[in-house]
């Protein structure tokens, strides 16, 4: 899409494309990272040690640590 005449990307889409709704949304809400801390998963505990964690809530039921941080 060329905007030269138009000036504006949002002049140029409404031209394009008028019935076109776009979201542009920069909610918090929408942005989920996970953070994990500095001790690192361990894999040797089996296959699922990571699914263990999420579905416990971060905590790591063998001593107790914090892994993962909402």
């Amino acid at each position: 899409m060329i905007t030269d005449k138009l000036r504006s990307y949002g002049a140029a889409r409404r031209q394009v494309m008028p019935d076109a709704r776009m979201d542009h949304s920069s909610e918090s809400a929408l942005d989920v990272t996970v953070y994990v801390a500095s001790a690192p998963v361990d894999f040797r505990k089996g296959p699922f040690s990571l699914m263990t964690l999420v579905r416990d809530g971060g905590v790591d039921s063998f001593d107790g640590l914090q892994w993962l941080v909402p």
